[in-house]
């Protein structure tokens, strides 16, 4: 398992194979593996920071090897199941460090792939929040992400399902929402359910009309996909394109969110929109006039191969 947190960052594999190989390699600069501890002078040991593999640690595990350089770590699993190898950075993060980037690579995950990250876990008890909230946090994360893998994959019917199973009173306080999936679901039905079938769930749409006014023209945009033989190639074909869902997916989750004392909006999203807006004022007010070349998606985009 590969581990990294505010105080070291470490690999951890464990696997029952004899020939079973996990290669990860430590990606950083040659600047800052060059830099030696003279450089800090009287704050080395306050300022130093992770640079490679600590070959200190390894050799507290047998199965791990470290090539010449301490920036590949292997391990080698044994024969007994349960074994496993753990290795550190050389330095941990100081803490006059406010954010500081320590990259990895896996080069192969061995023939079972038993390697994973878990710094969120280790970030939670370092900031001091107890095993058991971080559970509770960590079981609603893990439980909206299997509402939404259902939503994307179309099965509302089960959506509707386990939202009322988690969160039982959330569907009855948020009409909004429910309203959404029954459409969604009625579009599915178009897809693969018989007509007299998903007739029958249209005419229980309409008490929908009668809560909400507004409710009539998505109403009447869905149904539209029984005039058509082929809803595929009608002119309301985009509502039978998975992307349909995205928006659903992200309504809902907002609102999970919210119906759970959370902020619907995640932080880093906030503070993003912020500094777009400090970047705007900043340039209309002639204060930094440099600022307008400023790109603030180059360094949030990723590669995502």
């Amino acid at each position: 398992m590969l581990t990294s947190s505010s105080s070291s960052s470490s690999s951890q594999q464990s696997s029952s194979s004899m020939k079973d190989v996990t290669m990860v390699d430590c990606l950083v600069s040659d600047e800052l593996n060059n830099t030696s501890s003279s450089y800090y002078g009287p704050f080395s040991g306050l300022l130093e920071l992770p640079t490679h593999w600590s070959s200190k640690e390894k050799e507290k595990s047998g199965n791990l090897d470290l090539n010449s350089s301490n920036m590949r770590v292997t391990y080698k699993s044994p024969k007994e199941n349960g074994d496993a190898g753990l290795v550190r950075a050389n330095h941990p993060i100081p803490p006059a460090c406010g954010i500081y980037y320590f990259e990895v690579k896996v080069i192969s995950k061995g023939k079972d792939g038993y390697i994973g990250v878990e710094t969120v876990k280790l970030f939670a008890n370092a900031t001091g929040i107890n095993d058991s909230s971080l559970e509770s946090q960590l079981d609603d994360i893990k439980n909206r992400q299997k509402i939404s893998d259902l939503l994307l994959n179309g099965d509302v019917e089960k959506v509707i399902a386990e939202l009322n199973r988690l969160y039982p009173e959330f569907l009855l306080k948020r009409r909004d929402i429910l309203f959404k999936l029954y459409c969604q679901k009625f579009i599915e039905m178009i897809k693969v359910a018989p007509l007299e079938d998903t007739l029958a769930f249209g005419k229980d749409l309409y008490k929908f009309i009668q809560e909400s006014p507004e409710n009539e023209a998505s109403l009447n945009e869905v149904f539209s996909l029984i005039a058509y033989q082929d809803p595929y190639s009608s002119p309301v074909s985009y509502l039978m394109q998975p992307s349909r869902r995205d928006p659903i997916v992200s309504d809902l989750n907002r609102a999970l969110l919210v119906y759970c004392n959370k902020p619907s909006t995640p932080v880093l999203e906030k503070i993003v929109k912020q500094v777009k807006v400090v970047i705007n004022e900043v340039v209309v007010h002639n204060a930094a006039p440099s600022a307008i070349f400023m790109n603030l998606n180059e360094f949030i985009e990723h590669d995502e191969n």
